[in-house]
């Protein structure tokens, strides 16, 4: 039997049912039971927190690799295709290419076209992709790209959007779009200094320490870490938005 626990970095820490499920779940032998632990790049940190020592197979999944976004979206058009949706093989081509282009090579965003299609097919009465409206089907997809976007940023609060936007930004100039984790707890302390004493100090009542900030910036999603404590941004176009939606400190801006 396979357990699977999707968004494994929320799992609640200190939560002693919880601690004594996957202690059980961890060290017995007698049952054919197989945990499954997807989530985050953080995730490995908080199964330890919860006394998981013993991981058998760690996969840094990521997003695609060049030219995998584009068979993810031709497979799906040609799963549809085989439930009766028309279209050309040149017209399928199109869409798929059209759709790995949009996802910026991201699942959930390949995910996102293919039901932005069936929505515009269905509220434009079309069941042929020949004659269904591509651009139409795209601005849907961008909607619900977006919709994804806001909910990992609203959920770095009570972090000031100004240190999310600094952390992308290093990202962002860095030749590898990359920076270790020792640096962006960096570039967060500088931020943290650069607040008011009185919004620091509502800061540090839930979250009082740089990595507390790291943590949940992790655990939002807008930021991630592989196992040589490399810190990228997940996807580039998340850069691309925290960049456009949040501002700068204009008065006592952090270096």
């Amino acid at each position: 039997m396979l357990l699977v626990f999707d968004e494994a970095q929320l799992l609640p820490q200190s939560n002693k049912a919880l601690e004594g499920l996957l202690d059980r779940l961890h060290n017995q032998n007698d049952l054919p039971i197989l945990p499954l632990f997807g989530g985050l790049g953080n995730s490995r940190a908080v199964l330890r927190e919860l006394g998981l020592s013993r991981m058998h197979k760690i996969y840094d999944i990521g997003g695609f690799a060049p030219g995998e976004a584009v068979d993810a979206a031709r497979g799906a058009i040609a799963e549809l295709r085989g439930l009766g949706l028309g279209a050309e093989d040149a017209t399928a081509d199109q869409w798929a290419n059209a759709f790995a282009v949009h996802s910026d090579n991201w699942p959930q965003h390949v995910s996102g076209c293919i039901k932005a299609m069936a929505q515009s097919l269905l509220e434009h009465g079309k069941s042929d992709l020949n004659q269904a409206h591509l651009a139409d089907a795209l601005q849907r997809a961008k909607e619900v790209r977006m919709r994804y976007y806001a909910h990992r940023h609203d959920s770095i609060a009570p972090v000031p959007d100004y240190i999310a936007r600094e952390v992308h930004a290093r990202l962002q100039a860095d030749p590898n779009q990359m920076l270790q984790e020792d640096q962006v707890l960096d570039v967060i302390d500088r931020g943290r200094m650069a607040l008011g004493e009185l919004a620091r100090r509502d800061l540090e009542r839930s979250l009082p320490t740089s990595r507390d900030i790291f943590e949940r910036l992790l655990r939002a999603g807008v930021v991630s870490i592989d196992i040589e404590k490399g810190v990228t941004s997940p996807i580039l176009s998340l850069t691309g938005y925290l960049l456009e939606r949040t501002q700068p400190r204009t008065s006592e801006a952090v270096p």
